[in-house]
């Protein structure tokens, strides 16, 4: 699951968010850029003259370059991840490569198809996606990863830097059409994932985002704190923030959609507030700079009441981004960095 820190003075509240699978659910959570700005919340130009490519030397042979367009993918269980090549210049022939895949937290078997894989690119590409199979299952359980590597290529072509990349897979529970906490408007087999907001609050002075994790996982769980239809999927639960290592969007799996892209789940995921009304329509939505309700009544604690603490949390996170790329969302006010995080 995903939480939102926001620190006010020396402390900061917490927002969780998680996702159900109508048949199926997980869970995550994020917060809206102009909260996020507030949290502690020229250009230049040449004139380019084009002469034409240089003339190769006689008896030179031009290579293609092929890699990864990043360095981490998320895929929901039971659906696959949508590995991006690009080719630089585009692909003079068809050609075959092959992905290597390495068991992390993940299992090969259990939760994804172990490689290697094969991916067939046809002629005059400049980029195609290849899908590695991600399994479903159905235990509770917090995201796992594993790695892909790019084999050694054809002839032809080279690696390029981002030959291996990591998946992260991103849990999903199912839970029946009269479960207690379902948002109003989903159906059978719909996807959503819930957010809340922490009513107690902490400092952000640790840099480990796991110890952010905790306190909201905490928060689910407590007799007092929780929700009783959400203490069983506590372990889900992850904050929504940044340290000066982790990014809030890859952490809590709510990377947008770049535009021209299928949009695969868990991509196009609706956020909710717990046991509240519907903030967002997809995770660009989510990332917009804009949620569709985020009144203070709106907000909801973990037990699904509204939220009294109307203090905006601390997420260590900026806006002004348009691609939730590792590092594009941490600034010098991430969690865990020198000096006070405050409003």
């Amino acid at each position: 699951m995903n939480l939102n820190l926001r620190s006010l003075g020396n402390r900061s509240s917490l927002m969780a968010a998680r996702r159900s699978d109508f048949r199926g659910g997980g869970v995550v959570s994020p917060w809206w850029r102009r909260l996020l700005a507030s949290v502690g919340l020229a250009l230049a130009a040449s004139v380019l003259v084009l002469t034409g490519p240089p003339t190769p030397e006689a008896g030179a042979q031009s290579t293609t370059t092929v890699q990864f367009d990043r360095g981490g993918y998320n895929a929901a269980e039971g659906d696959s991840a949508h590995a991006k090549l690009t080719f630089s210049p585009a692909t003079a022939s068809q050609a075959t490569f092959t992905i290597n895949t390495t068991a992390g937290t993940a299992t090969a078997g259990d939760d994804f198809t172990a490689g290697p894989h094969s991916c067939t690119v046809p002629s005059g590409r400049t980029s195609h996606v290849c899908n590695i199979p991600v399994l479903a299952d159905s235990q509770i359980e917090d995201y796992e990863q594993f790695t892909i590597a790019l084999a050694a290529p054809p002839a032809g072509f080279t690696l390029g830097a981002n030959s291996t990349a990591t998946v992260q897979i991103v849990n999903v529970s199912v839970v029946p059409d009269d479960w207690a906490l379902k948002p109003a408007g989903v159906g059978a087999g719909g996807q959503f994932r819930l957010l809340f907001k922490t009513h107690t609050e902490r400092n952000s002075v640790p840099s480990d985002i796991g110890v952010y994790d905790g306190f909201v996982r905490a928060r689910v769980s407590g007799a007092g704190t929780g929700h009783a239809d959400i203490r069983p999927y506590a372990s889900t639960f992850r904050v929504v923030g940044s340290t000066p290592s982790v990014d809030a969007a890859w952490h809590t799996a709510t990377g947008i959609v770049v535009s021209g892209e299928p949009s695969h789940t868990p991509f196009s995921t609706p956020v909710y507030w717990l046991n509240g009304p519907k903030i967002a329509d997809d995770y660009n939505d989510f990332w917009d700079g804009t949620w569709d309700d985020n009144s203070h009544s709106a907000q909801r604690r973990a037990n699904g009441n509204v939220s009294t603490n109307n203090r905006g949390p601390n997420t260590g996170t900026q806006t002004g981004t348009t691609h939730a790329t590792a590092g594009t969302r941490r600034g010098s006010n991430a969690l865990g960095t020198s000096g006070t995080h405050s409003r």
